[in-house]
C-alpha cells in the first residue's frame, strides 16, 4: 500500500513538473474567477421612429441568445481579444510569451498569442443562463485582477464588435437606399421634364383644370348650345315661311314673307358658319383630351414616385437612428467583473 502511495505520489510530480513546463502560468495555487455580465437584446429590429416593440419569438429568441455566446468564444473573437493593448500588458499574457531568455523583459508575441489562445479556450467561457436574456462571460486564472480585466475587455470586445458590425450593415443598406433614391431623383426630372414637353408641344398650359374647366371644353359647350338654337330658330322659320306662303294676298303680305325668307337665309347662312366652328372646336376638344390623358398618366406617376421618395428619406432617417442606438448591436454590458474576493473552491480528492 505504502508504494502504491509512493508511485502515485512521484506521477502526480510528474505531471506537475510536465504541466508547468508547458503552461508557464499553471499553478497549484488559488483560482479565481470572475464573472462580467451582458444582456441579449430582442434578435428583431425596432423602429426608432416607432413607440411600440416588435413580437418576439421566444424560441427564436433563445437561439439568438445562444449563438452570442458561441460568438464571444470563437476563435476570431479570442484573437481579436489578444491584438488589445490592456490584454498584451498583463503578466498573464507576458507570461506565456517568455522566451526563456536573461532578459526577462524579452517577449515571443507570436508564442504568447498561440499559449494565451489555448489558455482562453480553456478558461475564458459564455455561459447563457437558463431563465433570462443574460449571458455570463467568465475568466478564470491565478491573479484576482487580471482575471477581472479579461472577462471585461472580452465583453467589451464582443459589445463593440457586434455594434460596429450591425451599424457596418446599416450603413451599407443606407448606401443601397440612397442609390435608388438618386434614381427615383431622376426619374422625377424626367416625368417634371415629359409635363413641360408636353405642354409646349399641345399647346395647352392648362391641363390640370384643377379650379374651372379648359376653354377648349368651355368654347365646345358654348357653341354646340349655340348651334343647337340656331337650328331650333331656323325650324321655327321654316314653318312660318310656309304659313305666310299660303297666307299671302297684298303686297304687305308679300314684303313680309320676303323678310321671313331673309332672316331663314341669314340663319342658314350663320349655322353653316357654326358648323365649321364646331368641327374646329370638336378637333381642338379631342386634341386636348389625348394629352390630358398623357398628363394625366404622368401626374400619377409623379405622386407615385413622390410618395415613394417619401418612404425612402424616412427609412433613411430611421437607419441612421439606428446607428447611433446602443440597442443596435443587440447586446449590452449589464455588469462588469469585480475583482473576486475569495478563490475557487478546489475540488476534492477522494479518500481511499
Amino acid at each position: 500500500m505504502r508504494n502504491e502511495k509512493i508511485h502515485y505520489l512521484f506521477f502526480f510530480a510528474v505531471l506537475v513538473t510536465i504541466t508547468a513546463a508547458n503552461h508557464p502560468t499553471f499553478s497549484m495555487g488559488a483560482q479565481y474567477t470572475a464573472k462580467a455580465t451582458i444582456r441579449v437584446l430582442p434578435y428583431a429590429d425596432k423602429d426608432p421612429l416607432k413607440v411600440e416593440t416588435p413580437p418576439i419569438n421566444a424560441e427564436v429568441q433563445k437561439r439568438f441568445q445562444k449563438m452570442m455566446a458561441k460568438l464571444i468564444t470563437q476563435q476570431s473573437t479570442l484573437r481579436e481579444l489578444l491584438m488589445r493593448d490592456r490584454i498584451r500588458e498583463t503578466e498573464w499574457f507576458r507570461n506565456f510569451g517568455r522566451t526563456g531568455s536573461v532578459l526577462p523583459e524579452e517577449i515571443d508575441i507570436e508564442k504568447g498569442i498561440q499559449s494565451s489562445l489555448r489558455d482562453l479556450n480553456q478558461n475564458l467561457k459564455a455561459t447563457v443562463e437558463t431563465d433570462s436574456d443574460l449571458i455570463i462571460i467568465s475568466m478564470t486564472g491565478s491573479s484576482k485582477e487580471e482575471a477581472a480585466l479579461i472577462a471585461n475587455e472580452a465583453a467589451d470586445l464582443f459589445v463593440r464588435k457586434r455594434g460596429e458590425q450591425e451599424a457596418g450593415i446599416i450603413r451599407d443598406k443606407i448606401k443601397v437606399i440612397r442609390e435608388s433614391k438618386m434614381s427615383l431623383q431622376n426619374e422625377l426630372t424626367n416625368i417634371q421634364n415629359n409635363l413641360d414637353n408636353l405642354r409646349v408641344k399641345s399647346g395647352f398650359t392648362d391641363l390640370s383644370e384643377e379650379n374651372f374647366p379648359h376653354p377648349a371644353r368651355v368654347r365646345l359647350n358654348r357653341l354646340q348650345r349655340t348651334y343647337d338654337d340656331c337650328i331650333l330658330e331656323i325650324e321655327q322659320l321654316k314653318a312660318e315661311v310656309q304659313i305666310l306662303k299660303k297666307e299671302t294676298r297684298k303686297d304687305s303680305d308679300t314684303k313680309e314673307l320676303h323678310n321671313a325668307q331673309r332672316k331663314l337665309e341669314i340663319q342658314q347662312n350663320r349655322l353653316e358658319q357654326l358648323h365649321r366652328m364646331l368641327d374646329e372646336a370638336e378637333t381642338v376638344k379631342k386634341q386636348f383630351d389625348l394629352a390630358k390623358i398623357h398628363y394625366e398618366n404622368l401626374i400619377t406617376q409623379l405622386k407615385e414616385k413622390e410618395q415613394l421618395l417619401q418612404k425612402v428619406d424616412l427609412q433613411i432617417q430611421r437607419l441612421t437612428l439606428m446607428i447611433n442606438d446602443p440597442t443596435t448591436a443587440k447586446v449590452q454590458i449589464v455588469e462588469q467583473a469585480s475583482i473576486p474576493l475569495e478563490a475557487d473552491e478546489l475540488p476534492k480528492v477522494p479518500e481511499n
